[in-house]
């Protein structure tokens, strides 16, 4: 039995993403990616697109939805990023 939990802690070392989704279906996931493709520090990021503070970080940790203020503000800077998969994420395939 202890080789199982030792197998399990081999799989997470290998593969550290596991639990992670990269899928972009939450707001916070798609404003990090936003955040760690500028290249930017998170107050570095919020003085460029001038945002407010209290707003950005709450997205980011995922209490609050996308504000469509935040949005915009993030594509008047960035107008490369599809707005579309910025406030509703990937498209749902049927």
């Amino acid at each position: 039995m202890d080789d199982r939990k030792d197998d399990r802690k081999d799989d997470r070392r290998i593969f550290p993403c596991n639990q992670r989704s990269h899928n972009f279906y939450y707001d916070y996931e798609r404003l990090n990616f936003v955040l760690r493709a500028s290249g930017l520090s998170h107050l570095d990021f919020i003085r460029h697109i001038g945002c407010d503070f209290n707003t950005f970080m709450k997205v980011r940790h995922g209490l609050l939805p996308f504000d469509i203020e935040l949005v915009r503000r993030i594509h008047a800077r960035y107008p490369q990023i599809d707005l579309e998969w910025l406030l509703c994420g990937p498209a749902i395939r049927l």
